[in-house]
């Protein structure tokens, strides 16, 4: 079972559980500057991320990868293949006890389904510097323009200015503006494709 055969299942489901609702999906959403993606992720009034594990990969990076997706996602679905997932209790010290889990499987017309095994739970943990990390420098002097910030502040380097913002804006007040951006943008930069549905 491959990778690509589970992506393609996965986003079908979303894309008919989301036909009625304004989302954005997006593959491989980089996170931190591309220091870890998300296979997939669901950006509607928050932000869903989808990690697929198909039998042909291992957990090895989970750890590594965890540590940033728990930062920055709202919700987060461990998406595996059927081996692994009778594996799946050598590595439970691996997975946060809030993530949902799928198991990818074949029904009796040899067609492949996603049995929801847990449901994901909101992330309590979140990061508001990973998360303002998630927008193009020209999206933060946008943003901060509305809090009358010095021409020259906004000159500063692309660090500095997440710094400004995370001192401007609350959790939820940022959550917002960053899942409006991201579901704006005209174009997608390191081959991240978003696929609209419903009204957005």
């Amino acid at each position: 079972m491959r990778e690509a055969d589970i992506r393609h299942s996965l986003i079908q489901e979303i894309q008919n559980f989301y036909k009625n609702e304004p989302a954005l999906i997006v593959e491989e959403l980089g996170l931190q500057h591309g220091a870890s993606r998300i296979d997939v992720a669901v950006i509607n009034g928050e932000i869903h991320g989808y990690e697929i594990k198909s039998d042909a990969d291992t957990f090895e990076r989970l750890p590594a990868q965890a540590l940033i997706y728990n930062k920055v996602l709202d919700k987060i679905t461990l998406v595996v293949g059927p081996n692994n997932y009778k594996k799946i209790h050598d590595y439970n010290n691996m997975i946060p006890k809030w993530w949902g889990l799928k198991v990818a499987k074949s029904n009796n017309r040899n067609e492949l389904i996603l049995e929801s095994k847990k449901e994901a739970k909101k992330n309590t943990a979140l990061e508001p510097m990973a998360i303002a990390q998630l927008l193009w420098k020209d999206e933060v002097v946008e943003i901060l323009r509305n809090f009358s910030i010095a021409n020259k502040e906004l000159r500063k380097p692309k660090k500095i200015l997440y710094e400004i913002l995370i001192q401007h804006m609350n959790l939820k007040e940022l959550q917002t503006e960053v899942r409006t951006l991201l579901k704006s943008r005209p174009a997608w930069r390191y081959q991240q494709q978003p696929s609209p549905y419903g009204d957005s």
